[in-house]
């Protein structure tokens, strides 16, 4: 673990001096990105009774997955979502 930490501090490194020296921007953007992530993962996490997907709808992502990929019937487990018999 700790040669993965390392690793990844390495790595922080060179994305900082990239967007340094690339662009300009005197922060890992990567870092950053992921930083908000999982900050609105613990706050949506910490809401009480709450279905998730009703959170994680950026953009509208859910609701274009449910198009592409309808539910099929409970007594179907074995399918993959959106599986349907026309595309096989």
């Amino acid at each position: 673990m700790e040669y993965m930490s390392r690793t990844l501090n390495k790595t922080n490194d060179y994305l900082w001096l990239h967007f340094k020296c690339r662009w300009g921007i005197d922060i890992n953007l990567y870092d950053r990105a992921i930083k908000n992530h999982k900050d609105y993962l613990q706050k949506i996490l910490a809401l009480p009774d709450k279905k998730l997907s009703d959170n994680l709808k950026r953009a509208g992502i859910v609701d274009k997955v449910r198009v592409l990929y309808p539910q099929k019937p409970k007594n179907s487990d074995t399918d993959l979502p959106g599986d349907t018999d026309d595309r096989r």
